[in-house]
């Protein structure tokens, strides 16, 4: 057991690790202010697990697989210009939300970079979906109880207090 994770590619993980970290830190912060949040604060946490463990499945999942059910999906003239309309109003989304796609640019390279260790290091599909998925919900969760835990320090007044001032 131990011998497969000493072959684990520690530098892309770590990376990988800090990404989703810093991602779980930016959405608690965007999100979650001491004292306020509605329910769509508490859906949007299960929505960033489920995101993550579809990027960790994309990433890993054999080619052939996606590529036979996007030419499956594109078979029909209906269908292909209803995903081409989409696609470009989906497009002018990204554009004006800029930040937004440059944070899930920088996932995607992480998780690319992580995965392609991992494919150096000759693990298959199945392990590197476990492997990519845990360390990039551990990321995420630590970010973002990191930051819950940081407002709440902040929600109770300063941290040291100096009685002359």
């Amino acid at each position: 057991m131990i011998l497969w994770i000493r072959r684990l590619p520690k530098t892309s993980l770590l990376l990988l690790w800090l990404t989703y970290g810093v991602f779980g830190w930016y959405w608690s912060a965007a999100v979650v202010e001491p004292g306020e949040g509605g329910w769509w604060s508490l859906a949007l946490w299960p929505s960033l697990v489920l995101g993550s463990l579809i990027l960790a499945a994309v990433m890993t999942g054999p080619l052939r697989i996606l590529r036979s059910l996007a030419l499956q999906w594109l078979a029909s003239d209906m269908r292909s210009f209803g995903t081409t309309i989409v696609a470009a109003f989906l497009g002018v989304f990204l554009v004006g939300q800029m930040t937004l796609v440059t944070n899930l640019l920088i996932l995607f390279s992480a998780m690319g970079l992580a995965r392609l260790d991992l494919q150096t290091h000759r693990f298959n599909e199945w392990t590197a979906f476990w492997v990519l998925g845990s360390v990039a919900l551990l990321g995420l969760t630590l970010g973002g109880f990191s930051h819950w835990s940081w407002a709440q320090v902040l929600a109770q007044g300063p941290i040291l207090r100096i009685p002359w001032i």
